[in-house]
């Protein structure tokens, strides 16, 4: 999994790039697939020295195995969690972050599962992501200066 956050502090344009090397190798049945997964909401707006919060769903069209779970906002976030509803309609928080620190933004608290157990998720089930900010800010706030993720 790559996570890669280009910031460009100048008034220059920059030319970054990232790279990633990958091995290949024949099909194996003993090997366990690792699905990627994000569920970014983006229809938010923060007003200007404001408090908001934003719920984003994913209804799964397929069964997925996480290995991580985490949650992403920038620095005007407060709290964060990503739970799973089933479909039978219980539910189960995969990750919470009350409170958020700006810090988690660059350095995010996994909950991480292993490979030979991952936590199964199907078709069906909804991934949902609730997040809090207090825009201390003169101006309002929307995406991609502030985010609401859950991975």
């Amino acid at each position: 999994m790559i996570n890669s956050h280009w910031l460009n502090a100048t008034d220059n344009i920059v030319d970054g790039q990232a790279a990633i090397d990958v091995k290949f190798a024949p099909a194996s049945d003993s090997r366990v697939a690792a699905d990627l997964f994000a569920s970014n909401g983006d229809a938010f707006t923060i007003p200007a020295s404001g408090t908001q919060t934003y719920d984003n769903s994913c209804v799964l069209k397929a069964d997925l195995n996480f290995a991580m779970v985490t949650n992403h906002m920038h620095t005007n976030g407060t709290s964060a969690y990503t739970e799973v509803l089933h479909t039978d309609g219980t539910s189960e928080m995969l990750v919470a972050d009350n409170p958020w620190s700006g810090e988690e933004q660059f350095n995010p608290r996994f909950k991480v599962y292993s490979v030979a157990a991952p936590k199964a998720l199907h078709i069906g089930d909804t991934v949902h992501t609730h997040c809090e900010w207090n825009n201390t800010t003169g101006s309002e706030l929307m995406f991609p200066d502030e985010m609401c993720v859950g991975t």
